[in-house]
């Protein structure tokens, strides 16, 4: 028989696709009201992280804009003005790419 430390080291070695679908498992072995305790648990946990999740998302949906922004003002040779006062990305610095990498 399985102890949960055993469970513990098994998921921490899973990769992130692997981790959904194990998880996916569980749930789907779940009664309902099983399902609703963990809803609120999940609910409680996001709304610690809502603030920082919500950041990390916003960037991480400007980053398409800004980049194809960036490729079209390359092939017009026109300013960069329609990102208005958001803040401009260098995709081209090596250190903003892997600063972008991490916030998606």
């Amino acid at each position: 028989m399985l102890n949960q430390e055993q469970i513990h080291r098994y998921f921490n070695h899973l990769s992130g696709a692997k981790r959904i679908e194990f998880l996916y498992g569980l749930l789907h072995l779940c009664q309902p009201l099983e399902l609703r305790y963990l809803g609120t648990c999940l609910e409680e946990i996001a709304r610690k992280d809502y603030e920082y999740l919500y950041h990390a998302e916003q960037k991480t949906n400007h980053l398409p804009t800004q980049n194809l922004a960036t490729t079209n003002n390359e092939t017009n040779n026109q300013p960069q003005n329609d990102l208005g006062s958001e803040e401009k990305l260098d995709l081209t610095d090596q250190f903003t790419r892997a600063h972008a990498i991490v916030d998606i």
